[in-house]
């Protein structure tokens, strides 16, 4: 008879947490790319209605630029940290692969569907809004909370 309590002769290794998760981090990509591409449209929507964002047209239109970059920023650095809060292992290369995916997409979208040339890909100012945005992500899912002390003591 076999006995329940002793551990069996041989445990296959687990790969979750060992090794590089493409599809997770293919698939986040993607998310976090559709989710900045909502959010642009979605300024694009209000510039129906220019007239929240100043009172000259131009006004609104660098008042409308503001927000969508600050929005921008704001759901990539979350969407960044929920996907690098769920990986234990490799976060960093996991960020870096992911925010090259993205870059990837934005890249072949813009030069298929919309067009732009070769020098409209390089915006510094851009690249590194959206690497700061996905620093901010990471450094957010690394911070370890230490659990409070509920007992009142």
């Amino acid at each position: 008879m076999v006995n329940p309590y002793q551990p069996p002769a041989y445990t296959p290794r687990s790969s979750a947490g060992n090794g590089f998760r493409w599809k997770r981090t293919i698939a986040w990509a993607l998310l976090i790319y559709a989710a900045v591409m909502t959010v642009g449209f979605l300024s694009g929507m209000t510039m129906a209605r220019w007239d929240i964002y100043g009172s000259t047209i131009e006004e609104a239109v660098e008042r409308a630029r503001l927000v969508r970059r600050i929005v921008y920023g704001v759901v990539s650095a979350f969407l960044y940290w929920r996907f690098a809060a769920a990986i234990s292992g490799q976060r960093a290369l996991h960020i870096a692969v992911a925010f090259l995916v993205v870059q990837l997409i934005d890249i072949g979208v813009s030069t298929l569907i919309f067009g732009d040339s070769i020098q409209e890909w390089f915006d510094l100012w851009s690249l590194g809004r959206s690497l700061l945005a996905a620093a901010a992500g990471l450094a957010i899912a690394s911070i370890r909370f230490k659990p409070s002390d509920t007992s009142g003591r």
